[in-house]
């Protein structure tokens, strides 16, 4: 694996933590021996600032609404916790804190999405008990197997395309059918075309390709 860009041994190295399964292609402590990607840290800010008052905003809805929606930001908040804290240190533990609430997150709006296209069925009683004893099974399993960072890349995109067709599926989906038509064509459709979008043209684009070949 092609690791850092710099012979600077960063502070976090002299503590004897694992070192991260991936290395971005900023190169590391050329500015300060406590920062390996300064540059690439600040990227943490929008999830630390949209996870937090995301979280803060939530109003009415149901109770497993609110709990639900509120879970989501914060795992975007820990999201950017986890993103400045490895690319400060590079260390295994930091990655857990970046990549786990990714995982989290796909697993907490899989349940959002299943809820809202089931209308006004309510959502079985065991459902969330089940939800988080997957969210435990993958936590387990991500930790398993944390030294191969293309398995996580495989299991993460393949969540978000799984979302995708899901959003799709909503924004697109017959009248009558669990969001009301007005909802479906003034918000949830054209929402949907921006993430896609910006998810695609830009994250996406930019995201992945340097985590695979630039590293």
């Amino acid at each position: 694996m092609r690791r850092g860009r710099s012979d600077i041994e960063g502070f976090w190295q002299t503590l004897g933590w694992p070192a991260a399964s991936v290395d971005f292609c900023e190169s590391n402590y050329e500015s300060s021996r406590y920062v390996a990607e300064p540059i690439n840290a600040l990227s943490a800010l929008p999830y630390l600032y949209f996870g937090w008052y995301g979280a803060s905003a939530i109003r009415g809805g149901d109770a497993w609404e609110q709990t639900a929606f509120r879970l989501a930001f914060r795992c975007l908040f820990l999201i950017g916790v986890g993103t400045f804290a490895l690319h400060a240190t590079l260390t295994a533990p930091a990655q857990a804190l970046d990549e786990i609430p990714m995982l989290l997150l796909s697993l907490d709006l899989m349940f959002l999405m299943s809820q809202v296209n089931a209308g006004a069925t309510p959502a079985p009683s065991w459902l969330p008990n089940a939800a988080c004893a997957v969210a435990v099974a993958v936590i387990a399993v991500y930790l398993q197997f944390q030294a191969l960072y293309e398995a996580f890349l495989l299991v993460y995109t393949t969540s978000v395309f799984g979302l995708i067709i899901g959003a799709y599926r909503m924004a697109h989906a017959k009248k009558g059918e669990a969001v009301a038509e007005k909802v479906r064509t003034e918000l949830v459709r054209p929402l949907f075309h921006w993430a896609l979008a910006w998810y695609l043209g830009g994250g996406s684009a930019a995201w992945l390709p340097g985590g695979v070949f630039f590293r």
